[in-house]
C-alpha cells in the first residue's frame, strides 16, 4: 500500500525508458572489471547471507556470522 500511495502522491518524471539499458551497460563498461577488493567483500556477504539463511538447521549463531563476516573484512 506505501508504494502505490507514493506513487500515486509523487509520480516520476519519467514512466518510459527505453533507452536505459543501453545508458546501464554504457556506465558498467566505463566503470571497468570488478577489483579483488570488491570480489572478497562481495564473496564475504553472500557467506554470510548464506550462514543467516542456515542458522536454525546448522545452530550457527547470527552474531558468530556477524564477527565472522566483520573479522574477515578487516582482514582481506
Amino acid at each position: 500500500l506505501g508504494p502505490l500511495l507514493a506513487y500515486c502522491l509523487l509520480p516520476p518524471e519519467a514512466k518510459r525508458t527505453p533507452d536505459a539499458p543501453r545508458l546501464a551497460a554504457q556506465r558498467l563498461d566505463a566503470m571497468g572489471p570488478m577489483s579483488d577488493s570488491e570480489k572478497v567483500f562481495g564473496l564475504v556477504i553472500l557467506g554470510m547471507v548464506g550462514m543467516w539463511a542456515t542458522a536454525s538447521s546448522t545452530g550457527v549463531q547470527p552474531v558468530v556470522t556477524a564477527v565472522c563476516g566483520l573479522a574477515t573484512m578487516i582482514v582481506s
